[in-house]
């Protein structure tokens, strides 16, 4: 898992998956926005953990999932993006105990 903590990557990844689809794009955004404001808010994590982005960067997988299996119907309403918050903040809150530990 050495790509999760390279700025590089994660800035040609958003990119790409924004011009891809915007929608997508623009839930990878607040779902790994959410999850690195839980993270910092709340100290789920360790800080080796927050500082590697792993939290983010599984809320963010979750998050592009989410956005593909959605219809347009329901990537405009607000259940969906409330949904995707409490899931990529869930998966922040989990990940400290389904993760082999880092250095």
């Amino acid at each position: 898992m050495g790509f999760i903590n390279n700025p590089y990557f994660g800035a040609v990844a958003f990119v790409s998956i924004l011009c891809a689809d915007p929608w997508v794009g623009l839930a990878l955004l607040v779902g790994g926005g959410a999850a690195t404001a839980a993270e910092m808010a709340l100290r789920l994590q360790s800080e080796v953990k927050l500082r590697n982005g792993v939290s983010p960067f599984c809320a963010c997988l979750y998050s592009t999932v989410m956005a593909t299996i959605a219809t347009e119907e329901e990537l405009r309403g607000s259940t969906f993006w409330l949904c995707l918050v409490g899931g990529a903040v869930a998966w922040c809150a989990t990940i400290e105990n389904i993760m082999p530990p880092v250095l």
